[in-house]
């Protein structure tokens, strides 16, 4: 236990990286094995696409209640209730049967939610001076570990079926839960930081609600939100409608997570070259664009466009990311901003999966829809420039 007093800002660090390694994953990964899995459980395309959308709609409707659970536990401490819930729910959905599927998925979702929501304001509160750095560098920590989850999947499914496969996915968490445990056991952080009170002073939520800066953040998250969730859930059936093996288009699948990590990085050289965060962000929702343009005209390309729009969108979200820390004031604003614009944005990003897998069920094309994201971006594209101007709430 000295070693967590010696070394208390190397261990919450440490923390910060596994939550973050923590939060994509189980839901990423279940992308490539959606369709034998829904073969197996003899789930519609609805059905499917909605197993997909509760985690969103965990996150859309349980993340404004982030900021009275952190104003009455702490930042950290309710960090640690994420991740019990988390893999409480990933231990459930691996029970086998339809119900616990759907219940755990919902479970896990709300973990997650809670976690989405309260990151952001933890590098407010502890590392308010490097935002752009740290949240760059846990985007791409969520990056690398959807994207290993992506290329392993496949094999867990083929060697322990689907059920062992999602079971697996709870390595993780679990060792988060048990670092995160130990730093609050060893009081690694700083009881003045922490303590609940400080938390509640702070502007009211509600203000945050008619402010036309926080709708404009939570628009540029929520229609990246969007494109990503649907293209994550259905991507790897488009590439095999387009003639890939399940195999390949679960390696495409988790090059999509690896684009979006290794982009993250670039985030503070980009930020260093002079263009503002308002035309950086148009700038990157058009080159996203780009890619989903390519996956339409030049479908045999497939690995170039997935890169771009992977890339792009991994920009975009490590951008929103530092927006919520950057335009808030205070720590509990930062998590009402955080609260606000996820719910928002991923409200909007459960309709996805579900419209999306209808539109397939009736048009019987997955190239067909390629268009319908174009018009998403635009809109990030609009709301980025106006989120990434240098003002505050």
């Amino acid at each position: 236990m000295s070693l967590l007093f010696r070394y208390r800002s190397a261990w919450i660090l440490f923390g910060i990286l596994l939550i973050a390694a923590s939060l994509r994953s189980p839901i990423t990964a279940l992308g490539p094995i959606l369709e034998p899995m829904s073969q197996a459980l003899a789930l519609s395309p609805v059905a499917a696409g909605l197993l997909a959308t509760l985690p969103l709609l965990a996150f859309a409707f349980l993340s404004p209640l982030s900021t009275p659970v952190a104003a009455r536990l702490g930042i950290e401490p309710a960090l640690l209730l994420a991740l019990l819930l988390l893999v409480g729910g990933i231990g459930l959905r691996s029970v086998g049967d339809v119900p616990s599927l759907f219940v755990g998925t919902a479970v896990l979702g709300c973990g997650i939610a809670l976690g989405n929501v309260l990151l952001p304001a933890l590098l407010k509160l502890r590392y308010p001076n490097r935002i752009p750095l740290l949240t760059g560098a846990y985007a791409m920590i969520m990056g690398l570990s959807a994207t290993l989850a992506s290329w392993f999947i496949v094999p867990l499914n083929q060697a322990l079926g689907w059920r062992g496969a999602l079971l697996s996915l709870g390595l993780l968490p679990v060792l988060a839960v048990i670092v995160w445990a130990l730093c609050l056991r060893g009081q690694c952080h700083d009881s003045a930081i922490s303590r609940p009170a400080m938390v509640g002073r702070s502007q009211p939520v509600p203000a945050l609600w008619r402010h036309p800066l926080a709708w404009q953040v939570a628009l540029f998250m929520g229609f990246n939100s969007v494109v990503f969730h649907t293209t994550n859930t259905w991507l790897p059936a488009l590439l095999t409608e387009q003639g890939f093996s399940l195999a390949q288009a679960g390696r495409l699948h988790g090059g999509l997570h690896l684009s979006g990590a290794i982009a993250g990085l670039l985030l503070v050289p980009l930020m260093r070259v002079g263009l503002s965060a308002s035309t950086l962000a148009a700038a990157i929702s058009l080159i996203t664009l780009l890619g989903y343009v390519g996956l339409w005209a030049a479908p045999a390309q497939a690995p170039i466009w997935i890169g771009v729009f992977g890339a792009g969108s991994g920009l975009i979200l490590t951008l929103a990311l530092s927006f919520i820390a950057l335009r808030a004031n205070s720590p509990l604003q930062a998590v009402a901003l955080s609260a606000m614009v996820q719910s928002c944005g991923y409200l909007m990003a459960a309709v996805g999966p579900v419209l999306f897998g209808g539109l397939f069920a009736w048009s019987g094309s997955w190239h067909a829809l390629l268009p319908l994201w174009w018009g998403l971006l635009l809109c990030t594209a609009l709301f980025g420039a106006l989120a990434g101007r240098e003002r505050t709430l």
